[in-house]
C-alpha cells in the first residue's frame, strides 16, 4: 500500500513536467515554421525589389530622346544594334496605348523596316499615319516621301509636296533639307524658294552630313533665284 502511494506521488509530480515539455517542444516547432516562412517572405521581397530596380535602371529613354535619334535617322540602328531589341516591346507597349506619338511612329518604322519586330506593312503603315494626324514632323516627312514615289500609297505629289512643306515649316531639320530636295526636283512652286532657302540657311545642324548637305543644296537652288532673292532670304528669316 505503502508503495502505490509512492508511485502516484512520482506520477503527479512528473505529469505536469512531461505536458509543459510538450507543449515547449510544439511551441518551438510552430516558432520554427513562421520564422522559416518568414524568411522566405524576406527573400521574395528583395527579389521583386531586385526586378523592380533593373527594370527602372532599363528604361532610361524618353520621348525627347527618341525624337533625338530620329531627327537624326539613327532610331533603328540604335535600337537594334546598341539596345539589342531590349526596348521593342516597351515601344510596342506605349505605342499601342498611344502614350506619346514618338512611339507611335518609333513602333510604325519598325513595322515596316522589321526591325526587332516581325514586318507588318498595313500596321506600319498604319502607325506612320496615325502620327502624321498628330502633326507629328518626321510622320509627315516619312509620309511624304511614300505618296511623292507612290510606296505603299497611290502616289500624289501635291500631298507629298504639302505634308513635306509642313514638316518643314514646323522647324523639324531633316525635313527643311528634302524640302529644299524636293523644290530641286521640280516638286513644288518657285514662289517657295526663299522661304525653303531662309529656313535652311538659318539652321543648326545636328551632324556635319546634314550641314554638307544643305550646303550644296542651297548653292544648286540659289542658281535658280535672282540675287535680290537670296540676299532677302539671307538676312531675313522667311517662316511664313
Amino acid at each position: 500500500m505503502k508503495m502505490y502511494f509512492i508511485r502516484l506521488l512520482l506520477m503527479l509530480c512528473f505529469i505536469p513536467y512531461s505536458l509543459f515539455a510538450e507543449e515547449n517542444k510544439v511551441d518551438i516547432d510552430e516558432q520554427n515554421h513562421v520564422n522559416r516562412a518568414v524568411d522566405k517572405l524576406n527573400s521574395y521581397i528583395a527579389k521583386e525589389n531586385s526586378s523592380v530596380d533593373d527594370f527602372v535602371a532599363l528604361h532610361v529613354y524618353t520621348p525627347n530622346e527618341l525624337n533625338a535619334w530620329i531627327e537624326t535617322g539613327s532610331q533603328l540602328s540604335i535600337i537594334k544594334e546598341m539596345y539589342g531589341c531590349q526596348f521593342s516591346e516597351d515601344i510596342r507597349n506605349r505605342a499601342e496605348k498611344g502614350m506619346a506619338v514618338a512611339y507611335e511612329f518609333m513602333y510604325g518604322d519598325m513595322l515596316l523596316s522589321g526591325t526587332c519586330v516581325d514586318k507588318d506593312v498595313n500596321l506600319g503603315i498604319y502607325y506612320i499615319t496615325k502620327s502624321t494626324w498628330q502633326a507629328y514632323p518626321a510622320a509627315m516627312r516619312r509620309l511624304a516621301f511614300y505618296y511623292e514615289i507612290g510606296r505603299y500609297v497611290v502616289q500624289d505629289k501635291k500631298k507629298a509636296e504639302v505634308l513635306m512643306r509642313e514638316a518643314a515649316v514646323m522647324g523639324f531639320l531633316p525635313a527643311k533639307i528634302d524640302w529644299v530636295a524636293m523644290l530641286l526636283r521640280n516638286i513644288g512652286s518657285p514662289k517657295d524658294y526663299v522661304q525653303a532657302y531662309s529656313m535652311l540657311h538659318h539652321s543648326i545642324f545636328s551632324t556635319p552630313v546634314q550641314k554638307r548637305t544643305s550646303e550644296r543644296y542651297l548653292e544648286m537652288l540659289a542658281e535658280r533665284m535672282p540675287q535680290y532673292a537670296i540676299d532677302n532670304a539671307k538676312y531675313t528669316y522667311v517662316n511664313h
